[in-house]
């Protein structure tokens, strides 16, 4: 028996070694605010959002340079899969009045990420 758990372990060590960190986050951003994911990470993000409030919130990518360009009008109750690359960020912008719930999945670790919230540029 031994014999056999042996060599599934190291199979199990070795697949969870190449698989990308995942973390979920039940996102809120108060009205007039933006989120930032990222910026200055040495590898793409990986990114599924899901608009789980009542307002539309805008996703963009902001590059390394500042250049900004706007991905989607996420609407309630639609998704997106996005990527943005390395020392790149994802802003999530909330511009109602009303609060913005999402669900976010993203490839990496919390601790090795960039977030913030600012206020909203008007």
């Amino acid at each position: 028996m031994k014999k056999l758990l042996l060599p599934f372990a190291a199979i199990l060590i070795i697949t969870y070694s190449f698989i990308t960190p995942q973390f979920t986050s039940q996102l809120t951003i108060k009205p007039h605010e933006q989120f930032f994911l990222g910026g200055g990470q040495s590898k793409v993000i990986s990114a599924y959002a899901k608009n789980v409030g009542a307002v539309p919130v805008t996703i963009s990518i902001r590059m390394s340079d500042g250049i900004e360009k706007e991905l989607i009008i996420l609407q309630p109750g639609k998704d997106i899969k996005a990527q943005a690359p390395s020392k790149a960020a994802m802003l999530f912008l909330n511009a109602s009045d009303q609060e913005a719930k999402l669900d976010v999945k993203a490839n990496g670790k919390p601790e090795s990420l960039n977030m913030y919230y600012k206020p909203e540029k008007r």
